[in-house]
């Protein structure tokens, strides 16, 4: 029922979309008090000077290091270690699990898994967040590639098989599976998020057709020689898609069902878009710094650059703001377009998908058109994800 309730409203939409771009009935301005709390928001630095020096757990090298955070997980994690201990594979691999100062049983769980999994590591550190857990899991591991699974997910059996063959058959940087999207509250699958088998050696505007999700494949480590996940930020997997794969040389992707994602009430990424919290301001200045960093990487202010910061603009932003106050939304709207305007080009005219719209939204300041164009991506995507 839910899901038919996407459809007919996505399809509305789209039908609205070329008339609101072509009329701007609500015209945001900045509010000179939200201006102050923006401007005036602690920022913070993307790494620090810690975040690059390794420290492996083991002398022993491995073809693939897997990195589970895991942060007050007994509900879930049993399932996640039961699906790696499973794994039917010929490649060497090790379980680095960061445990994130969970204070339920969750590191009895993962003391419990060292006989079942060979090569099960453990580590300690202070509740700092998924990033930190993630970058701690990188800077001990001694694997070629890097492998991201959250406490709550699990894996099919051949996933490390299946994944570790293309890599190395490919000498691929990248390389992604499709994912169950699974309801645990239902107890049934509510969708897979997938693509056609395919290998890329170098993204143009396709990047845009694939999800930016950290888990559900794997990374050569060697791409983190200078990229780490954004510390103390939320939303910080935005990094992935963003960045990571834009330096990638050779991505490859698997039509296969490998990955499970857990969907419940609990869900990390559900909780924060639900929440009218300052903190949201994040995923603005995380941009701004992503931008940047890619800078840095020569990562060219091409139309593919252009095109993944108006999704993240668009949509994402949106969805991540949208329980802000009305004055809140339309400030932060207009400091998306100062940024748009940095990285806009008049001879842009390859755009994907809805992009185009969200273009002439903050080229001529059009809250509305932004509000209904991001709304009908998102419509989009929920159709994946409900029955």
């Amino acid at each position: 029922m839910k899901k038919n309730l996407f459809i007919i409203i996505y399809k509305l939409t789209k039908l609205l979309i070329p008339i609101v771009s072509r009329i701007n009935l609500i015209k945001a301005r900045k509010y000179n008090s939200i201006t102050k709390i923006i401007e005036n928001y602690k920022q913070k630095e993307l790494f620090n000077e810690n975040t690059f020096i390794d420290k492996k757990i083991s002398r022993c090298n491995y073809d693939l290091s897997i990195i589970i955070p895991v942060y007050n997980s007994e509900k879930y994690l049993n399932r996640c270690l039961d699906s790696i201990a499973k794994q039917k594979t010929n490649y060497t691999f090790q379980v680095i699990c960061v445990n994130d100062g969970s204070t339920d049983s969750s590191l009895n769980i993962l003391e419990s898994y060292r006989k079942k999994i060979k090569n099960l590591f453990i580590i300690n550190q202070q509740n700092s967040g998924i990033s930190i857990a993630r970058n701690n899991g990188i800077k001990a591991a001694s694997g070629t590639y890097l492998g991201f699974i959250d406490n709550d997910d699990w894996v099919n059996e051949f996933y490390i098989e299946k994944l570790m063959d293309r890599a190395y058959s490919k000498n691929a940087d990248i390389v992604k599976c499709n994912h169950v999207n699974y309801s645990l509250d239902l107890n049934y699958a509510t969708g897979i998020i997938k693509h056609n088998d395919c290998s890329i050696k170098k993204f143009g505007l396709n990047i845009m057709g694939f999800k930016g999700y950290v888990w559900g494949g794997v990374i050569k480590k060697s791409l983190f020689e200078k990229v780490r996940f954004p510390e103390k930020y939320w939303y910080e997997d935005i990094i992935m898609r963003f960045t990571l794969m834009r330096i990638a040389i050779g991505f490859e992707y698997i039509d296969e069902n490998l990955y499970y994602y857990a969907l419940h009430k609990t869900n990390a990424s559900k909780t924060l878009w639900k929440k009218n919290d300052i903190k949201t301001l994040d995923f603005y200045y995380l941009l701004v710094n992503l931008c940047k960093l890619n800078d840095s990487l020569k990562i060219k202010r091409d139309y593919i650059l252009y095109n993944q910061l108006l999704y993240e603009l668009g949509a994402n932003f949106w969805l991540r703001t949208r329980k802000m106050t009305t004055k809140f939304k339309k400030t932060l709207f207009i400091y998306a377009c100062e940024l748009n305007d940095l990285y806009y080009k008049s001879d842009f005219t390859k755009f994907y998908d809805c992009n185009k719209y969200l273009s002439i939204a903050f080229n001529n300041r059009n809250y509305l058109l932004w509000k209904l164009v991001s709304f009908h991506i998102i419509c989009g995507v929920h159709i994946n994800y409900v029955k």
